[in-house]
């Protein structure tokens, strides 16, 4: 017998012995008015946001520090109608639709996927679940079902900033560039890195395990490299400190340079803010007169940087001047020539 219909037993049995116990000498009982309905309309209220985050490489991934981070802003900037806001993180790229089924599962209004791939995902759950609302961080808007909304994030802007920063830096010698393709954004930053760096010699890895990286910056350090450019997953505080035991300054995520440790050796620390991306789709679900954002970036003050010891400040500034305003002079970026229903996994990128 299922529970419902167990309770549903036991509450007649309780009737019925209560109807046996009554007299006939005994008053009915007073009836009680029906509650007036509320005079003006409030609204949503009660909805629910989930966030599927993508998988961490390891203990001390930037990245996974970044997005975590993001959080606490957007629950304290939650419009009224959510009372929920909810993430999750795949431990692994396959894992990422379960996930998102699963916040369907338990009734949450709008869902959210962070990632480069994410939108082979979220055209065939928006199809299959019209009732509910997707959005894709980062994406470029393209044909898209009309309870799936996208932000794309100009990553080329931030690799512009750090390329021109680091090129600085390298005076005549080269820049080595070690990225790891799970990166978010990773071709876009590196594609801005080759920009900013004008013409400086560019040596570059795109190690996918520990190992690799392990051995990208035992190399960096083997080719005589003086700046390094860090962006991995797999304790990159210290594959940071090998480098710079060997001489190297740096530039890398603010989460990975452990705070003030690697300052002295620190060209720029970056950190993404990426409630900055997210809070626009949670405020314009809840109000569709919000302004759309179609793509965040330095003009949002998505990405902040922080010149390190071995930096200059004036330099940083001129730098993310010069990156604002390619930006500006550049038509969108395209959308991409890939179907987004596809659900094949996509490839991991090749170097150069």
């Amino acid at each position: 017998m299922s529970r419902r219909l167990r309770s549903l037993v036991v509450v007649a049995g309780l009737v019925s012995l209560g109807l046996v116990g009554c007299t006939g000498d005994e008053p009915a009982p007073e009836k009680v008015p029906a509650p007036e309905p509320s005079p003006t309309a409030t609204g949503p209220a009660g909805l629910r946001v989930g966030i599927v985050l993508p998988p961490a490489a390891g203990d001390g991934d930037p990245q996974a520090a970044q997005l975590d981070a993001a959080m606490r802003p957007l629950q304290d900037g939650l419009p009224g109608e959510v009372t929920q806001l909810r993430s999750v993180r795949a431990d692994g790229r396959e894992f990422v639709g379960d996930l998102a089924r699963l916040l369907i599962d338990r009734g949450t209004e709008l869902v959210c996927l962070v990632g480069d791939d994410v939108m082979r995902l979220a055209n065939p759950l928006a199809s299959r679940h019209p009732e509910r609302t997707f959005c894709v961080v980062p994406g470029v808007s393209s044909e898209l079902p009309d309870n799936v909304r996208v932000v794309d994030v100009r990553f080329e802007e931030l690799g512009r900033v750090v390329g021109a920063a680091a090129a600085a830096a390298a005076g005549d010698g080269p820049v080595a560039l070690v990225v790891a393709p799970d990166r978010l954004g990773a071709q876009r930053f590196r594609d801005g890195v080759r920009e900013g760096l004008a013409g400086t010699p560019l040596l570059e890895w795109l190690p996918q395990s520990a190992d690799a990286a392990a051995t990208a910056v035992s190399d960096v350090v083997d080719a005589e490299a003086e700046v390094l450019i860090l962006d991995v997953g797999w304790q990159p505080g210290g594959l940071l400190q090998t480098a710079e035991e060997a001489g190297l300054v740096l530039l890398a995520p603010r989460a990975a340079l452990g705070g003030n440790r690697l300052q002295d050796a620190t060209v720029v620390a970056w950190t993404v803010r990426w409630e900055l991306a997210l809070g626009p789709m949670v405020a314009r679900f809840v109000d569709e007169a919000v302004e759309a954002v179609d793509a965040v970036g330095l003009a949002e003050d998505v990405f902040v940087f922080t010149a390190g010891d071995r930096g200059d400040a004036a330099v940083l500034e001129r730098a993310i001047a010069s990156a604002a305003r390619v930006t500006a002079e550049r038509p969108p970026r395209p959308s991409p020539t890939a179907d987004p229903d596809d659900g094949g996994e996509p490839g991991d990128e090749a170097a150069d």
